[in-house]
């Protein structure tokens, strides 16, 4: 199987640059999926991984939608991870907002 070790789900980020973490059970080819809201997405380089990888993708502002896909190298059998949601959200409309009078 595989599945994404980090980042959590619900987790928020203020960049575009995102690494996942993915673990395997076994020698796989691995790539790493974000959907972003307007239904694009980002596709991390395929790695062949015995253990675990980091793969980079690009977040886009809203809810990313994470999934990671495997392809076995014994089996050649596909196999996608559990899907986890992230948010990417500039720092400008998370905190607090000040207004500066003068």
């Amino acid at each position: 199987g595989v599945a994404i070790d980090s980042p959590l789900d619900g987790q928020v980020f203020a960049q575009d640059g995102l690494t996942v973490e993915v673990s395997v059970s076994a020698n796989a080819t691995v790539d790493v999926v974000a959907v972003h809201q307007d239904g694009s997405n980002s596709t991390s380089a395929a790695l062949v991984i015995t253990a675990s990888g980091s793969y980079g993708v690009i977040l886009e502002q809203g809810v990313n939608t994470l999934y990671a896909r495997a392809i076995s190298n014994e089996t050649g059998e596909t196999t996608e991870s559990q899907r986890i949601f992230v948010i990417r959200q500039d720092p400008t409309e998370a905190g607090n907002k000040s207004l500066l009078i003068t």
